[in-house]
């Protein structure tokens, strides 16, 4: 653990590292449909682990409004198991602190249109332990190239990641091993939401090495340095990232850290023809935001309103376009 001389120094370097973001790189009206519904899964999955938390040890049944309806209700996700983590931290250096037993990261997950795509979504941050690991911004060492270094809070949940089958038991292997196993012939999508995004990123190096993967990303941290953002590009040809043009999660943790954002990046504006998005950091940041700024037609106004109400987010994170909007 680190000394509060040497935290004090992560803060200094995080406070003066923010910069500019990659290039802007193009999408499709298909590709931008698809990552929409791809960041209402990753919210999906937010959703169902602050439902796990009111139901420990087990994970709750999908209500209608999900991706995931019950059988019966027309959802757009079969879920096949569940990814788990742990989330523990020493306090001080002194006191190991952590939940009760694995949490909901993730799901894995058969589009019931087409049973041969598979798709592994991962949340983003909620419990207090997590946002303690998020900022555990030192750079560890990283297995997938010479000189690659990763954050080590998000190694670390990364490295205890296991999978989950529904009506099994848990895989004790490597994350990456089993959903290669539970995929094996058909097509296999790996998704994150800030948090999920750079634990999917580890990910889908694991995987690639052992067979074809695509990934997208949202409101994506820099998840190491130089050297393992171009192994991204080297082993997963053709991933996306989606950063939304005022969500601060991008800029960290900081260039002046040693870390390297990826490429490959669509920026999305917080305005278009339809909707804007309220002037407040957290609509910037929310997964059903990035949604209505990549597909805003998905739904109307009033839908994606009452979307952020059960996702316990103000209504007014997703406005009319036609209603006054300042830029900060």
């Amino acid at each position: 653990m680190r000394s509060f001389g040497n935290w004090m120094a992560v803060i200094a370097a995080l406070l003066a590292g923010a910069c500019a973001l990659p290039p802007t790189a193009p999408s499709t009206t298909a590709e931008r449909e698809r990552a929409a519904t791809l960041a209402l899964l990753c919210a999906d999955v937010l959703d169902l682990r602050r439902m796990e938390r009111a139901q420990p040890r087990q994970l709750p049944v999908p209500p209608a409004w999900s991706h995931f309806a019950p059988a019966g209700q027309g959802g757009t996700w079969e879920i096949v198991g569940i990814v788990t983590g742990e989330d523990e931290m020493d306090f001080l250096g002194r006191m190991r602190v952590a939940e009760s037993g694995p949490v909901l990261y993730g799901v894995l997950a058969a589009e019931r249109a087409h049973p041969e795509r598979m798709v592994l979504a991962l949340r983003g941050t909620l419990a207090p332990l997590e946002w303690g690991k998020d900022l555990e911004m030192m750079l560890d060492p990283a297995p997938w190239a010479d000189g690659a270094r990763a954050h080590h809070g998000f190694l670390s949940i990364y490295r205890s990641l296991r999978y989950l089958p529904l009506g099994g038991t848990a895989d004790p292997r490597p994350a990456a091993q089993a959903f290669v196993d539970a995929a094996k012939g058909r097509s296999l999508t790996v998704v994150g939401h800030s948090l999920g995004a750079a634990l999917a990123t580890y990910l889908a190096l694991d995987v690639a090495a052992q067979r074809p993967v695509s990934a997208l990303f949202f409101a994506a941290p820099r998840p190491g340095n130089l050297e393992l953002a171009a192994e991204v590009v080297r082993r997963v040809p053709g991933y996306r990232v989606y950063n939304g043009e005022l969500d601060l999660v991008p800029h960290f943790p900081p260039r002046a850290a040693s870390y390297q954002a990826l490429t490959n990046v669509t920026l999305l504006p917080p305005a278009n023809a339809a909707l804007r998005l309220d002037d407040d950091r957290w609509c910037h940041h929310h997964s059903i935001s990035y949604a209505a700024m990549l597909d805003p037609a998905l739904m109307s106004l009033s839908a994606w309103q009452q979307r952020l109400e059960r996702s316990t987010q103000p209504r007014k994170c997703i406005g009319s376009a036609e209603e006054p909007w300042v830029a900060p």
